[in-house]
C-alpha cells in the first residue's frame, strides 16, 4: 500500500473509530429513521458543496444502478440496523459484530473480484485480525450484558451489507470521483429513507439537547460526507478486501482515544488484541502471497 493510502486508511479509520458513540448518543432522543434522515441530509449538504465548489459533473446513466445499490445497502439499510441495535446493545458488542464486514468481504472478493482470490497471508491476516478485535473488546463486554439475539443478527446483516458494497463500488463505480460516488449514493438513499421515516416515525422530530445536535452534524459532516470519500479513494486505489480491514482499526481507535481523552486505564487486552489486529493489517498487506 502507498504511503498516501495508509494516511487515508488511518483517517478514515480514525473517524469511524467514533461513529459508535455518536450514535449511541443521537438514539437516546431521536428514533433510529430519525437519525438516519438527519445523518444523510447533512452528508447531502456537505457532498453538494463540495462537488459544486468542485464542478464535478453528474454520473453517467450507466452508474445509477450501482449508485441506487450502494445508496442500499453502504447508507440506508446498515445506518438504520445498528441505529436500532444499539439501543439494546452496547456499542462494544456493536464493533465485535460488524468486525464480521472484512470476513464477508473477503469470502465474495474471492469469487466476484479478480485480483483478490484467497492466499495463505490473507487467511492468515484476516483470522488474526478477527481475534484481535475479540480480544481488544472482550474487557469491555459485561459478562452480565443482555445479549438481545435478534439485535445482534441485525447488526451482523449491517456488516453484510457493508461487504456488498465493497464489491458493487470495486466492480462497478470506478472511474467515477469519489466524492461524486458519495454524493450519487447519498442521494439515492434519501430518496429511500425520508418516505419510510415519515410512515414509522412522524410526526417527524426535531431535537431539543445540543449534544444530539452535534451528535447528528458530526455523523452527517465527518462520518458520512468526509469518511465516504475517503473510503471511494480506497476502495478505487487497494481493493474491497484491504479497504474493509477498517473494521479491525476501528474498535482499536475507538479504545486509544478512550485512554487519551477519557483517563480510561490501558488493559493487556489492548496490548494483545493490538498486536494481532496490526498484524492482520500487514498481512493482509504483504505483496508476495502464496495461494491457498
Amino acid at each position: 500500500m502507498l504511503t498516501k493510502s495508509w494516511g487515508k486508511f488511518v483517517l478514515l479509520s480514525l473517524i469511524w473509530g467514533t461513529t459508535y458513540l455518536w450514535v449511541k448518543l443521537a438514539v437516546r432522543e431521536v428514533g433510529p429513521f430519525t437519525l438516519v434522515t438527519y445523518r444523510l441530509l447533512f452528508a447531502w449538504v456537505g457532498l453538494s458543496t463540495i462537488i459544486r465548489l468542485r464542478r464535478t459533473a453528474l454520473p453517467p446513466r450507466r452508474f445509477w444502478p450501482a449508485l441506487l445499490a450502494l445508496g442500499f445497502f453502504n447508507l440506508a439499510m446498515p445506518f438504520f440496523l445498528v441505529a436500532w441495535a444499539e439501543k439494546t446493545i452496547s456499542s462494544g458488542l456493536v464493533a465485535v459484530l460488524m468486525s464480521a464486514d472484512p470476513l464477508f468481504t473477503f469470502i465474495m472478493a474471492s469469487f466476484f473480484l479478480t485480483g483478490e482470490r484467497f492466499t495463505a497471508l490473507r487467511v492468515l491476516g484476516i483470522l488474526a485480525g478477527f481475534s484481535g478485535v475479540i480480544i481488544l473488546l472482550s474487557s469491555k463486554l459485561s459478562a452480565a450484558e443482555h445479549l438481545d439475539l435478534i439485535s445482534m443478527a441485525v447488526i451482523l446483516l449491517a456488516a453484510f451489507g457493508y461487504a456488498v458494497s465493497n464489491i458493487i463500488a470495486r466492480k462497478h463505480t470506478l472511474g467515477l470521483d469519489s466524492s461524486m460516488q458519495a454524493w450519487g449514493q447519498t442521494s439515492t438513499a434519501i430518496l429511500m429513507i425520508i418516505p419510510v421515516t415519515l410512515v414509522f416515525e412522524s410526526p417527524f422530530k426535531i431535537p431539543q439537547l445540543p449534544l444530539t445536535w452535534i451528535a447528528l452534524t458530526i455523523l452527517g459532516l465527518l462520518c458520512t460526507c468526509l469518511a465516504h470519500t475517503l473510503y471511494f479513494d480506497l476502495i478505487s486505489e487497494i481493493g474491497a478486501s484491504r479497504t474493509a480491514l477498517i473494521s479491525y482499526i476501528k474498535p482499536l481507535i475507538s479504545v486509544l482515544l478512550g485512554i487519551i481523552f477519557l483517563a480510561e486505564q490501558p488493559t493487556w487486552q489492548l496490548g494483545i488484541g493490538g498486536v494481532l489486529i496490526v498484524a492482520g493489517v500487514i498481512l493482509v498487506n504483504k505483496k508476495k502471497e502464496s495461494h491457498v
